[in-house]
């Protein structure tokens, strides 16, 4: 859509206003009350003017509603991200951004610097702007929110509040002190990407975003996964949790993969993650290694299944110790739309499910066996596959997190660490604490689409929301350059507390 009647644009408003209000599991507590929430919602959409309304003006008025919720997984998706950038790679570090990569070797002295402005706007004046238009999950949520709206023109001039010229001034701090740079703003790519040499090389990840490799002196086995939208068990899990079929095409669809046709089929032509774990682990017994290394660095999220998965194949029944706190689901319309096959579920005043909070309350923590075997049963893949391989049980896991780690992934990296495991990198920007599990939207006039939390998480309830989990080896500004910038400087970490635990 390039344009639409203010009339049109007022309907999908009220729309988007109606689904948050009725699929999310707390909308007004960010601004305290309902009627908070109804005037800011209603004072920005009154910002629509005209008879026509341009599709940036739709996409930021939409966004600032989402963003009314304070709540970093409710949002619309971007109508133009990728398209034009800022050329500049960052990755928040000790609370800032810091330079990770840039394109073309004549701006290499950028690499790890610190950024202190684009354009003359400060970071704090960036951080507090990108609020307006992104739910907030905390600082280091804001700061992977920034680092997207750079490769976004319209949220880029809404960041900096003016158009956009080319290029852009970025003021930087570095070990030899301040700078600035005019760099890129555009479609194409300036120059090859140029990021720091690393000691040690990665395998590539597969079609379901995962890989392992033995590390060097077999001091670990390194499990690598970007993400849990593109494995198999991820589709049979909520397949078998009655999600529509609608649905399930189109997060296949989005990954990637074959959606046409029957369901069932696309979805057993998707790979395992199962089968990926086992080959890793099954490495780690044969070489008689003991360390595994699970890097979730870039992992923003996608489907829990997978904790489930690799911890069961770590830890065994162990693993039904763990004290993942509870959560709080919200039935809503939405909901029973995309999955139909859970509408009859128990539920209370309000569409909310408070069963695990009440167990939680009585003392109740981890999963019972008829639980894991529920579980068990959502998928075919695992399910067939897990009488095949006997469970390591006794192994020293580190987890590598960035400010990437998200959703999902973070699932993964707290159930880990519950069970023993010792996180190492920089803090996720995801918290233990927050609203999670979205539902996709879709607007009936402009088609924007876009997602709303439909769960309260409280992975450690006796906190506050956004409770933030910090790394038990954490990567600092300093060791980040002493280990000269190295993009795998986490797992150089993690490797220097692997031997000192060898040598103790």
């Amino acid at each position: 859509m390039a344009s639409m009647s203010r009339e049109a644009a007022l309907q999908d408003i009220s729309r988007l206003v109606e689904i948050i209000a009725e699929s999310h599991p707390d909308p007004f507590r960010h601004l305290s009350s309902q009627v908070a929430f109804y005037e800011r919602a209603g004072a920005v959409a009154a910002e629509l003017k005209g008879e026509t309304v341009a599709q940036s003006d739709f996409y930021l008025c939409a966004s600032r509603i989402a963003a009314l919720v304070g709540d970093g997984h409710t949002s619309v998706d971007s109508v133009d991200e990728g398209v034009e950038r800022l050329w500049l790679d960052m990755e928040p570090l000790d609370g800032r951004l810091v330079v990770t990569g840039v394109y073309g070797g004549e701006r290499s002295e950028l690499l790890g610097a610190f950024v202190n402005a684009v354009e003359g706007v400060g970071m704090e004046a960036l951080s507090d702007r990108i609020r307006t238009v992104r739910g907030s999950d905390g600082l280091y949520n804001d700061l992977e929110h920034i680092t997207g709206a750079f490769r976004s023109r319209v949220l880029s001039e809404y960041l900096l509040q003016k158009e956009v010229a080319k290029p852009l001034n970025v003021e930087l701090k570095g070990p030899a002190g301040g700078t600035s740079a005019d760099l890129e703003f555009a479609a194409g790519k300036p120059g090859r990407l140029v990021v720091p040499r690393t000691a040690v090389e990665l395998p590539e990840p597969g079609r379901n975003d995962m890989a392992w490799a033995m590390l060097p002196g077999k001091a670990a086995v390194y499990l690598r996964i970007d993400s849990m939208r593109r494995y198999r068990e991820n589709f049979e899990s909520q397949f078998a949790l009655g999600a529509s079929e609608a649905f399930l095409k189109e997060l296949l669809a989005r990954a990637g993969f074959e959606a046409g046709g029957d369901i069932e089929r696309s979805i057993q032509a998707v790979p395992s993650a199962t089968e990926t774990v086992i080959e890793a682990l099954a490495a780690m017994k044969e070489n008689g290694v003991t360390s595994l290394v699970v890097d979730l660095r870039r992992n923003t999220g996608g489907n829990s299944y997978l904790a489930y998965v690799l911890a069961h194949f770590l830890y065994g029944e162990r693993m039904l110790d763990a004290d993942q706190g509870y959560d709080v689901r919200r039935h809503s319309r939405l909901y029973g739309e995309q999955f139909p096959g859970r509408v009859a579920e128990e539920r209370e005043r309000g569409g909310y499910d408070f069963g695990e909070m009440r167990r939680w309350a009585t003392g109740k923590r981890g999963m019972d066996r008829e639980e894991a075997g529920k579980a068990a049963a959502l998928s075919p893949t695992f399910r067939r596959l897990a009488g095949s391989f006997e469970p390591v049980r006794d192994v020293d896991a580190y987890v590598l997190t960035s400010a990437r780690t998200y959703s999902a992934g973070f699932d993964l990296a707290f159930l880990l660490k519950q069970l023993g495991a010792v996180v190492v990198g920089v803090q996720p920007a995801q918290p233990a604490n927050a609203f999670v599990d979205t539902l996709r939207f879709s607007l009936p006039n402009s088609g924007l689409k876009g997602w709303v939390s439909s769960k309260l998480m409280m992975k450690r309830p006796t906190e506050p929301l956004h409770h933030c989990l910090r790394p038990d080896v954490e990567l600092t500004y300093e060791e980040f350059e002493g280990f000269g910038f190295d993009p795998n400087s986490s797992l150089l970490l993690a490797l220097r507390s692997i031997g000192k635990a060898r040598r103790r």
